[in-house]
C-alpha cells in the first residue's frame, strides 16, 4: 500500500532506502546524433528522496489544465493514481513508500499533451557486521 501525504511533511520511521533516478521527457535524439526539442509542454516536474526516505514531487503549471499524477509498479500496475484540478497550479506531494515491496517504481505526470515520467527504486537497507580487532 502506498501512502500518500499531501502538502505537510510527516516524519516517521522507514524500513527501506530510496534511491532516486531522474528520467526526463525534454528532448528526443534525432537522426545524426542531434537533439530535435520535444513538443514544450505546460508543466513541470522534478523528483526528490527526502532524508526520512520518502519521496516527494512538486509540480508546477504554466496554464490550468487537468493533470494525473499516476505511480505504477515494474509491471505496470497503477500503485496509485490521482487528479490534479486546473486550479492547483503549483502542487507538492510526498509518499510514504515504507510498505512497498523493493523494486522500480514510475511516478508519472500526465496532461492531454503528453507526460513526464521520473523513477524512483527501492532497496531494503542491509545491515553490516562491523569487523572487530581486538589485540592481545
Amino acid at each position: 500500500m502506498l501512502t500518500f501525504i499531501s502538502q505537510i511533511g510527516l516524519a516517521a520511521k522507514s524500513k527501506g532506502i530510496v534511491t532516486g533516478i531522474m528520467l526526463s521527457a525534454a528532448s528526443l535524439l534525432g537522426e545524426g546524433g542531434t537533439t530535435i526539442p520535444a513538443k514544450t509542454l505546460s508543466f513541470d516536474a522534478s523528483v526528490y528522496v527526502t532524508t526520512q526516505n520518502k519521496v516527494r514531487m512538486a509540480v508546477e503549471k504554466t496554464t490550468p489544465e487537468t493533470l494525473t499524477l499516476t505511480v505504477r509498479d515494474n509491471q505496470q500496475q497503477v500503485v496509485y493514481s490521482k487528479q490534479i484540478s486546473k486550479k492547483d497550479m503549483k502542487i507538492s506531494v510526498q509518499f510514504d513508500m515504507s510498505e512497498l515491496t523493493d523494486g522500480k517504481y514510475e511516478l508519472e505526470v500526465a496532461s492531454k499533451d503528453g507526460s513526464i515520467k521520473k523513477q524512483v527504486e527501492l532497496k531494503t537497507a542491509t545491515q553490516q557486521t562491523a569487523r572487530k580487532i581486538s589485540m592481545l
